[in-house]
């Protein structure tokens, strides 16, 4: 058995779709520091073998959760054993094995925190009080480094950021997830409504109706995408608010809207809000809406890549 690492562009392509979550982003340079530069997983690898973990555990029923750490750690020490990387098997030591063992479990711990702000309130508790178990039973030196670079990165990005991160459960339903979705896709495309051509309402209701149910759209608005101008703390839920932004652009551009006389009143129609903790209205910058259409709009203002653009345009039409 091997455990068949990502090549060169894989990686690269899912670090970029994993930095959407802000854990992932600070995390990023302790794993690399401490797991990947000595010969073990990259971060993408990492984040991506913990939401297989995850993937997983769905199948379980939630009570026995807990019970199955011993058993994932087993299942992952096995897994994880041979390395294929670049044509090449690389056979983990005992030292390396628990390393990355503890950096993935680690990660594991640390998302699942993240789904209550208020601990004693956290679904998961008795499965994080297990992974913990572990981690100190293997008690391997890389924890300590783990624990304090990730969390000071963490103080870091917040502290110049100026956000905190919202509540995200790793362990919800897909269910509960496509009624958030929907929710989000309501309440912008019926503040658009009154503006789009008579000609078009039908096929704009279609194409809504549509994105809910291709999994694919509803997998990539999960990546938490946050802008200024975007509503996750009104709506209760985050997503990906950039890709959103772009398709509005693209119904633009396709002439779905009608007395909308360029990008910024566009930006204004479908992001302009009151914020309740800035006081201010506020809205989302116009190269979101553009970032699709025209040429030279920096990538940070794209919210999914080019393989999406004609199945988004195929729904359109």
């Amino acid at each position: 058995m091997k455990f068949k690492t990502f090549d060169i562009e894989e990686d690269n392509k899912r670090y970029r779709e994993f930095l959407s979550s802000p854990q992932f982003r600070y995390a990023t340079k302790a794993i690399t520091h401490y797991e990947t530069n000595d010969g073990g997983l990259t971060p993408a690898e990492v984040w991506h073998e913990v939401d297989e973990l995850f993937a997983y555990l769905k199948g379980v029923e939630a009570e026995d959760h807990a019970d199955m750490v011993v058993q994932l750690f087993s299942q992952e020490r096995r897994r994880l054993k041979n390395l294929e990387r670049d044509g090449e098997t690389l056979t983990l030591g005992n030292d390396q094995m628990e390393r990355t063992l503890i950096t993935v479990f680690y990660c594991m711990a640390l998302r699942l925190e993240r789904t209550s702000k208020v601990q004693e309130n956290n679904p998961h508790n008795d499965l994080i009080d297990a992974i913990t178990a572990e981690l100190a039973r293997i008690h391997h030196p890389v924890l300590p480094l783990l624990h304090y670079t990730i969390n000071k990165d963490g103080d870091i990005y917040e502290a110049r950021t100026g956000k905190t991160m919202s509540e995200l459960d790793p362990m919800a339903e897909d269910e509960t997830w496509e009624v958030a979705l929907k929710h989000v896709f309501d309440h912008y495309s019926n503040r658009m409504w009154s503006k789009v051509e008579r000609s078009h309402q039908e096929r704009y209701n279609k194409f809504w109706d549509s994105m809910i149910k291709d999994s694919v759209i509803v997998a990539m608005m999960r990546e938490e995408r946050s802008v200024k101008g975007d509503e996750h703390e009104e709506l209760g839920v985050t997503y990906n608010a950039k890709a959103i932004f772009n398709i509005f652009g693209m119904l633009y551009a396709r002439d779905f809207f009608t007395g909308i006389g360029g990008w910024k009143p566009l930006a204004e129609a479908v992001t302009e809000h009151y914020d309740s903790e800035t006081k201010n209205q506020v809205q989302a910058k116009a190269e979101y809406f553009k970032a699709i259409e025209q040429v030279g709009i920096p990538p940070q203002f794209r919210g999914f890549g080019n393989d999406l653009v004609e199945r988004i345009l195929k729904m359109m039409n």
